[in-house]
């Protein structure tokens, strides 16, 4: 009898557990459709490069080419993990200039996690799919260790275009700051 209500006990506390299991959006499962997308495309792809704001390198590459400069992207902590999103919180806004709805995630934790936001800027207005359409990825991450500190601010413009702004302080250093931009789709 102690061992059938033991049980029951357990059972009960494993699904109050799942149903506390907190779902986020994914940066990687939208990033995949993006770069499966450009994979397939026509446009002609350009990045632009700089650093400092000194000079400003503009060259076409191969699509080939876009997924490894996407990896800043791709390797952000996945939110729809529930082993990584019970470490994030979740804030919802509604901006009506924009006629976006934002979700933001940050850390419940900030010294212990390198990406420090995560944010969706979802639109309003229904696509002929029938679903709300992303419009923007906003990212921040942040690493500090022996060899210096490097922050980094990405966004992703859905169908358009990425930018990554990368500022580095290392240790008797001044800092560098390096943006790189790829361009696939930014007249529409």
């Amino acid at each position: 009898m102690i061992i059938l209500a033991a049980a029951f006990i357990w059972a009960g506390c494993k699904q109050k557990k799942a149903a506390n299991v907190k779902t986020y959006i994914s940066v990687r499962s939208i990033i995949e459709k993006q770069l499966a997308h450009i994979d397939t495309s026509l446009y002609s792809i350009i990045r632009v490069t700089g650093t400092d704001s000194l000079h400003m390198d503009t060259v076409y590459v191969k699509r080939e080419e876009v997924r490894q400069l996407a990896t800043d992207f791709l390797n952000v902590t996945d939110l729809s993990d529930p082993e990584n999103s019970v470490r994030y919180k979740e804030e919802t806004a509604y901006d009506t200039m924009l006629r976006r709805v934002i979700f933001t995630y940050t850390p419940i934790n900030p010294e212990k996690e390198e990406v420090q936001k995560e944010q969706f800027l979802i639109s309003l207005d229904i696509d002929k799919d029938g679903h709300n359409k992303y419009k923007s990825i906003i990212l921040e991450k942040s690493r500090k260790d022996r060899n210096g500190a490097i922050h980094q601010y990405m966004l992703w413009r859905i169908d358009k275009s990425f930018l990554v702004t990368t500022t580095t302080q290392k240790p008797g250093q001044p800092e560098e700051t390096t943006v790189t931009r790829v361009i696939w789709n930014e007249e529409n």
